[in-house]
């Protein structure tokens, strides 16, 4: 992944790492250290990656393994519309030229 390109088209700060044990666990870090809302922890490699419900898995290098920090603005109580929202497909497909390795 070319992480100036990333940057260039995300509207929100990246952190770009080649190999991470967790994105999820970076991304709570920057949320502890106060980065904004939106930030996007993005990976090439996650070697120690779970779920929400504990569930472990390995991401190997091929892929986009990410996180981004939300700081919504409602009650704690309606979390559950994130898992929602977070499961539908983009409103528009990937270019064909994000696709390529380069």
């Amino acid at each position: 992944m070319d992480p100036d390109a990333l940057d260039a088209r995300v509207a929100a700060p990246v952190e770009h790492h080649d190999t991470l044990p967790s994105t999820n666990d970076v991304a709570r870090q920057l949320g502890r250290a106060g980065e904004p809302h939106g930030t996007f922890v993005v990976a090439d490699e996650q070697t120690a990656g779970r779920g929400r419900t504990g569930n472990v898995w390995v991401s190997p290098e091929g892929g986009v393994w990410s996180s981004t920090l939300l700081r919504p603005d409602f009650s704690p109580a309606h979390v559950g519309r994130l898992t929602f929202a977070g499961g539908q497909p983009p409103r528009r497909p990937p270019s064909r030229s994000a696709s390529r390795r380069g």
